[in-house]
């Protein structure tokens, strides 16, 4: 089954395997995933750079 991994997201997963061959989606929400944990990382740190 495609898009089991993505159960949290039905509908984003559903979307993928109707648009452009799966492979391009995929790496599309994998630079978004990565830009996003990216930005946590930071915020994260700032944070702990504010509390000292």
């Amino acid at each position: 089954h495609a898009g089991v991994g993505m159960a949290g997201h039905p509908g984003l997963s559903q979307h993928l395997q109707d648009g452009a061959g799966g492979t391009e989606g995929e790496d599309i929400l994998q630079q978004i995933m990565t830009i996003t944990d990216q930005s946590l990382d930071e915020a994260q740190a700032s944070n702990y750079m504010a509390e000292e």
